[in-house]
């Protein structure tokens, strides 16, 4: 498509670390040996399903 940019995408910064996950979401799992990216799936669901904004 001629003319469109993409400019939601043009600004996109990684930002690891700058977030935080309530330990209680993820109450089964040792957080201080969690792969998050490997789980990153199961982070994302439990989110959805039971998070706060």
């Amino acid at each position: 498509m001629k003319g469109c940019d993409m400019t939601i995408f043009d600004d996109y910064n990684p930002k690891t670390g700058h977030y935080t996950v309530s330990p209680s979401l993820l109450w089964e799992y040792d957080l201080a040996h969690f792969d998050w990216q490997r789980s990153r799936k199961i982070v994302v669901q439990r989110i959805i399903e039971r998070g706060w904004l």
